[in-house]
């Protein structure tokens, strides 16, 4: 026997997302969310299997046939979660072979992200500086005048970014126990402010 015939060839490639803004967290309630798929897209297909949990309502405006942009109005600390289900057909007759999802998280209430000395550290240098570094941008003045220390130090205040520092004036005492408080109200700008 002989071959006759020996050939290959290659499936199509399903669609799938090429970029998806915003993501992460202390995402502004008025971001848009801009979508760009590796394909061409059945606009209706997308639009029939677009979902938002917890549900925005919004507008989507197509760019071209492979981006697009929904606005909306979305809530303060919450968690959203942008779907797009299985089968949502490409033009070219391709389709998602499983839901696709992205979240992001819209910005909240102003916490600290991270304290310096720690909590509860011991042998902390007489000369040390004291960080505090919130999750988000805040109003200075706001976060200094809700600053304090006991047993009370003078000291002045710089800022690195979101990190307010606290350097003071003269030593702290040797084998003294500080409390360092940061009361509610610290003001955001762009979310809500400290309720702890």
């Amino acid at each position: 026997t002989t071959e006759e015939y020996r050939g290959s060839f290659t499936t199509k490639e399903a669609p799938g997302i090429k970029s998806f803004s915003p993501s992460g967290t202390n995402i502004a309630p008025n971001a848009k969310i801009e979508v760009t798929f590796s394909q061409d897209m059945d606009r209706k297909s997308v639009e029939d299997n677009f979902s938002i949990t917890p549900f925005a309502p919004g507008v989507l405006v197509w760019k071209d046939d492979r981006s697009f942009t929904y606005t909306s109005q979305f809530a303060y600390d919450k968690q959203y979660v942008v779907k797009f289900a299985k089968g949502t057909k490409s033009k070219g007759s391709g389709f998602f072979e499983q839901d696709l999802e992205q979240t992001f998280n819209t910005i909240g209430h102003v916490k600290v992200a991270q304290f310096s000395p720690s909590d509860g550290l011991s042998a902390v240098g007489n000369g040390n500086q004291i960080k505090v570094t919130f999750d988000q941008e805040v109003n200075k003045k706001s976060a200094e005048d809700r600053f304090s220390i006991t047993p009370l130090v003078s000291g002045s205040f710089s800022w690195e970014g979101n990190t307010m520092i606290f350097t003071p004036s003269s030593p702290f005492g040797f084998s003294t126990k500080y409390q360092v408080k940061i009361a509610p109200g610290v003001k955001s700008v762009a979310g809500l402010n400290s309720n702890s």
